[in-house]
């Protein structure tokens, strides 16, 4: 299933753990010239990859990704599969590769940004857990849920609000 969204063209690789809220996703450049092609792959522990997200002075939505922890998490998972006496199944390790993105529906919440200082002057970040990870019960809620964060009008909206303005 692919849908165009934007300059991208969004094909739907993988349906994993559909009712945890993980999905494949494979966003690729329509334009012709642009060979950036990204792979959106779910892990066991997605939010050990996000760092946030926020509008930047044109109005779009950015967000900060770092797979260090996810690339921990399968390191992990690897070497106790690896002296466990049983084999099983732990999934395909996720490539490291700088366009590799964690992907889990998520939503805002507004208490989790605060502008204030701390200590010595030292400010808060303006992103920093601005959004969390949701927890999704069916395959309808994670389609609603999927269309909602893909529509840029609607995150945008969240993210104003989330700095109040």
């Amino acid at each position: 299933v692919s849908f165009q969204l934007g300059g991208w063209l969004v094909t739907f690789t993988d349906f994993v753990k559909p009712r945890a809220g993980y999905l494949g996703l494979q966003l690729s450049g329509l334009d012709a010239s642009d060979s950036d092609q990204r792979e959106l792959i779910w892990a066991p522990r997605p939010w050990a990859a996000f760092r946030g997200s926020w509008v930047n002075r044109l109005g779009r939505v950015e967000s900060v990704w770092d797979l260090k922890g996810v690339w921990a998490d399968q390191a992990q998972l690897a070497a106790q599969a690896a002296t466990s006496s049983a084999t099983t199944a732990t999934g395909a390790t996720l490539p490291e590769h700088p366009n590799a993105l964690a992907y889990q529906i998520s939503y805002t919440d507004k208490d989790s940004y605060k502008a204030s200082t701390q200590g010595s002057g030292q400010n808060n970040s303006l992103y920093l857990h601005l959004i969390k990870p949701k927890k999704v019960e069916s395959t309808t809620q994670l389609d609603q849920g999927l269309k909602n964060l893909l529509d840029p009008n609607q995150v945008r909206t969240k993210l104003r609000q989330s700095f109040g303005t």
